[in-house]
């Protein structure tokens, strides 16, 4: 691998990571030939042994992390599955063990360690003792979302550590429940029961596309690499407009290093048949877990588009284990920033992720009020929708890049400088959008609105 790296010019680390996500279409035609329809005991430990084996060639001796967190989530489901304290102990420890790697390992990088697949890990084991602690809730006191995921009983050991260590987005995710990787081992994801899922044109159609994203990535980069935005050319001689158009694409062709790997990623997990889902029509998905839908992503009118289509699978976990359960708050607002904050908290120390899930509060919601004081403009209203589709896509293009400057930079010495050369442009745009617009739209609002609402 150091031979490889050298002549790629890629970081060692990286070159594993990609390789364990590559590996996942091997393991998963080995698990297609020789354990589907099998017994549970021979899946789970195909499933923990080569998730076991992949964490240990990309992170070496550190697998403990992963070892201790999974052997400790098994023990708290075990002793205190029946328990109203399973869950809060097994979140608190979760979440902790990751804040404590990132302590450890944090740098003015993003290194590929330990804790990537340790903040996957987290969400996952946190999410299954959610589902145990929704298996002991009488019939009517669950929600019917709950109820799906829901464990009447914990878990084996082996099975616990199939769940955890299983190659189907054990790097760079998706996030799944136990009650589907259950119908995986069952057998039970495939359009004729007792046969395979017809899914391998498909996974090769999507492993094909991420190949050529992932290409297209390189080239990207090439062109607009985010480190430019550190000379002196960016920061002091090219003119505003020209910096910020220069943000606006750098953005956007930073985010298809993200879209590539969680396209390559969902090719796999559709080969083992964990994306399978029926519509309403009766026709077979096979995308139900991608993390990113590109095609909506790449014809989003909105920020709302953009979060439903990026990082889908992610923002789906949070929604259903942060944001549902603040329900008892009664404050959206509320309920939303708590999901912010603990996104921003999930992602690491650095002060970028706190300002970025910040911002983002402001984007979606100052969003919302330019979309009312849109839909109360006659001015508006009276053009055709083709083009006010055109003036949104234009306007989603122009700021996406905006909202993550100081995630793709990391620390404020970077950042800061910026900011600074765009006079802030992005944050008093969208603050005075979310305040000034929003105050505008409640003034103007028809009094019964303004009680409505």
């Amino acid at each position: 691998m150091n031979v490889l790296s050298e002549t790629l010019g890629v970081p060692e680390s990286g070159l594993r990571l990609v390789g364990s996500v590559l590996a996942a279409y091997p393991l998963a035609l080995v698990h297609r030939w020789c354990f589907w329809g099998r017994s549970s005991t021979s899946q789970n430990i195909f499933f923990a042994s080569t998730g076991m084996g992949l964490t240990y060639w990309c992170y070496g001796k550190d697998i403990i992390h992963s070892f201790i967190c999974t052997l400790t989530q098994w023990a708290f489901l075990k002793f205190l599955g029946d328990s109203r304290h399973c869950l809060p102990l097994s979140f608190a420890f979760q979440f902790g063990y990751l804040l404590w790697g990132y302590k450890q390992t944090e740098s003015e990088d993003y290194d590929i360690c330990w804790t990537m697949t340790g903040c996957i890990m987290c969400l996952r084991l946190i999410g299954l003792a959610y589902d145990r602690y929704d298996g002991n809730k009488s019939d009517d006191k669950i929600r019917k979302d709950q109820k799906e995921r829901a464990l009447k009983e914990s878990p084996s050991l082996l099975e616990v550590f199939g769940f955890s260590y299983s190659f189907m987005g054990l790097t760079v995710g998706p996030q799944y429940p136990m009650s589907l990787y259950r119908q995986l081992v069952d057998g039970e994801l495939t359009e004729e029961k007792g046969k395979k899922p017809k899914t391998v044109k498909k996974a090769i159609a999507v492993a094909l596309t991420g190949v050529v994203l992932m290409g297209l990535n390189e080239v990207l980069k090439m062109y607009f690499p985010m480190s430019f935005l550190e000379t002196d050319t960016f920061l002091t001689e090219w003119p505003y407009l020209k910096r910020m158009g220069y943000i606006s694409l750098a953005g956007m062709a930073h985010m298809h290093k993200y879209i590539s790997i969680w396209t390559l990623g969902n090719g796999a997990l559709i080969l083992t048949g964990m994306g399978y889902v029926k519509k309403e029509d009766g026709k077979t998905n096979w995308n139900a877990l991608a993390n990113i839908k590109i095609g909506q992503y790449m014809r989003a009118l909105s920020y709302g588009d953009m979060i439903k289509s990026f990082n889908a699978n992610t923002n789906d976990w949070v929604a259903r284990y942060i944001y549902k359960r603040c329900i008892w708050i009664g404050n959206r607002n509320i309920s939303q920033a708590a999901v912010l904050g603990f996104l921003a908290i999930w992602h690491g120390y650095h002060l970028c992720y706190f300002i970025m899930f910040a911002l983002e509060y402001f984007v979606v919601n100052g969003e919302k009020e330019i979309f009312k004081f849109t839909a109360s403009s006659k001015l508006v209203q009276s053009l055709p929708q083709s083009v006010r589709n055109a003036f949104s896509y234009i306007y989603i293009s122009a700021t996406w890049g905006f909202v993550i400057i100081e995630f793709s930079l990391l620390v404020k010495h970077k950042f800061m400088p910026v900011w600074s050369s765009i006079y802030y442009s992005h944050f008093i745009f969208w603050l005075v959008t979310y305040f000034g617009l929003g105050t505008y739209n409640r003034l103007s609002a028809p009094r019964s609105r303004q009680k409505t609402e």
